[in-house]
């Protein structure tokens, strides 16, 4: 990683190593826009615990699991 970032490799690679200086107002539009794409609210805590019952309901419980591994060995069994 120290020699892909390194100097003369980015300089080889063509960059130009140098950054332009942003003003004020420019950082400033930046996190203006930052601002607008993101969404808020679209995600909320009752969202996230709604989604891991329904994960953990899709899993099942260790019965279920117990039977997926059986089942698993079965297949592998077949194809030996």
């Amino acid at each position: 990683m120290d020699h892909i970032n390194g100097k003369k490799h980015q300089r080889a690679l063509g960059m130009s190593m140098r950054v332009e200086r942003a003003s004020l107002e420019q950082v400033q539009q930046r996190f203006e826009n930052l601002k607008k794409r993101k969404d808020p609210g679209t995600f909320t805590k009752l969202d996230l615990d709604d989604r891991i019952l329904k994960q953990t309901a899709r899993r099942g419980g260790k019965e279920e699991a117990k039977e997926r591994k059986e089942k698993r060995k079965e297949g592998q069994k077949r194809r030996q």
